[in-house]
This record gives structure tokens, C-alpha cells and sequence, in this order.
């Protein structure tokens, strides 16, 4: 329900379709490029072979993924294992699981504040939803996009060799930081007050492409495939 908009989008160019990998030891051959989006559950073995071999036949995927869900009211945090770490290791690109928040360019939120006898939403600066102005040039996919938010994101990084290239499409400013567990994402935090060491940027969204080591290798009979080109963005809070 959440991704019809993405879908209708899409659909302008492509044809558009759900695939159940929980039956199945491949993706179906006719497919050529496959979105996973927030998954919430880990994949099973079978699950991760059959996308292994997909990218290992030279096909593209793009991973957005989600460290933790987020309750919007309460702020709580319920952390998601979608079990796809390891494999996307395998391809050279690594998953933090500490949350970015960015000083500089940042989403604001409301907050109801009581003011007399009165309730007041008041917009206060929330650095947990970093916004990137304009994301690298560095692929075709990230030229001319910007003004994007990255809510709840982690840091997601991506070393090339090997045959591999890696590119980094999305960094947040000079002005963040990482945030350890167990998060505190309260708007009402005194940012004034807080101590925080900025060290930035942080990667939030890698392209790797290239020939890519399979996670299987051990199994697989051909191990490596020219032309591979998985993506990554590591955020939660996925529409």
C-alpha cells in the first residue's frame, strides 16, 4: 500500500511486479532489475541465493533498508534484522547500525507544547532525519536528484578491488555525527546542552559495480559476472 506511489511511477517505464522469493531458488528470468525495500523479516537461504545468482549473471539490484523501525508517536525503536548483512559484505558494502544525525541539514518535526490553556504544535530541529541538497554525480542513477531525506538513517559504506568500483551517491555534512544504542530520539532533546563530536560526512547511499565475489562461491560454479551494479541505501523509516 505504502509504495503504490513509487510503483505508478515506475510503471511509466517499466513493467512493475512483486516477487516471492519465500517458494523459490531463483528470481524469475525475466526479471532485470530487482528493488529490495524494507524488509523487516531475515531472508531465508534460499532467499539470499536466488538474489546472489541474480547479481552474479550480471543483473542490477538496489537495496533500501531499515536498521530499526521507528513509531512515529512515541519515538520507540524496534530493531529490524532483514539478515542480508553478510551477503552485501560479500560485495564489499558494509551496514552500520548506528544512527546518523546531521547538525546542518536537517528535517524539522512538530511537538505539542502546552502554552496556557492551549496545546501548540511547535517545529524544533530533529537532526535523526538528515535532508542531502543534491546527491553526488558520480552515477547516472544520482544526477540531478536533491532535496532528499533520510530518515533514520545509518551509515552505509562501500570499499571498491577486486574488479569492483565503488562510488559514494549520498553523504551527509561536515556537521554529523553518529549516534551509539540504545537511541534517544526525543525531539525535545536540548541541543544546545548536548555534547556531541562531529566527524562528518557519512556515507548514505553507495553504488558498487563491477565483478562481484558471489556469497555462495563455495557452491556456485561460475563465482564472479562483469556488469553487476547493486545499490544501498541503509535508512529506515522506508515509505
Amino acid at each position: 500500500e505504502k509504495l503504490r506511489q513509487l510503483e505508478a511511477v515506475l510503471s511509466q517505464n517499466f513493467q512493475v511486479r512483486t516477487l516471492d522469493l519465500s517458494s523459490k531458488t531463483e528470481v524469475d528470468a525475466d526479471v532485470d532489475g530487482l528493488l529490495v525495500i524494507g524488509p523487516r523479516t531475515p531472508f531465508k537461504s534460499n532467499e539470499l541465493k536466488a538474489i546472489d545468482q541474480f547479481l552474479m549473471k550480471g543483473k542490477a539490484a538496489a537495496f533500501f533498508l531499515d536498521a530499526v523501525q521507528v513509531n512515529a508517536r512515541t519515538m520507540e525503536t524496534t530493531p529490524c534484522d532483514h539478515g542480508l548483512t553478510e551477503l552485501l559484505r560479500t560485495y564489499g558494502v558494509t551496514v552500520g547500525d548506528q544512527l546518523v544525525a546531521d547538525g546542518k541539514s536537517y528535517a524539522q518535526v512538530n511537538v505539542q507544547e502546552q502554552r496556557g490553556y492551549m496545546m501548540v504544535q511547535m517545529p524544533v530541529p530533529f537532526p535523526f532525519i538528515p535532508l542531502v541538497p543534491r546527491l553526488e554525480s558520480g552515477s547516472d542513477i544520482s544526477k540531478g536528484l536533491g532535496g532528499i531525506a533520510f530518515p533514520f538513517t545509518t551509515q552505509v559504506e562501500a570499499t571498491g578491488g577486486d574488479g569492483r568500483e565503488a562510488v559514494v551517491l549520498a553523504r551527509s555534512t561536515a556537521k554529523s555525527w553518529l549516534e551509539k544504542k540504545p537511541y534517544n530520539l526525543d525531539p525535545r532533546r536540548d541541543w544546545r546542552n548536548e555534547q556531541v563530536n562531529p566527524d562528518g560526512p557519512k556515507s548514505l547511499l553507495v553504488q558498487v559495480s563491477g565483478k562481484l565475489q558471489s556469497h555462495f562461491a563455495a557452491e556456485a560454479t561460475s563465482s564472479a559476472a562483469p556488469g553487476v551494479t547493486p545499490l544501498l541505501a541503509a535508512s529506515t523509516g522506508t515509505p
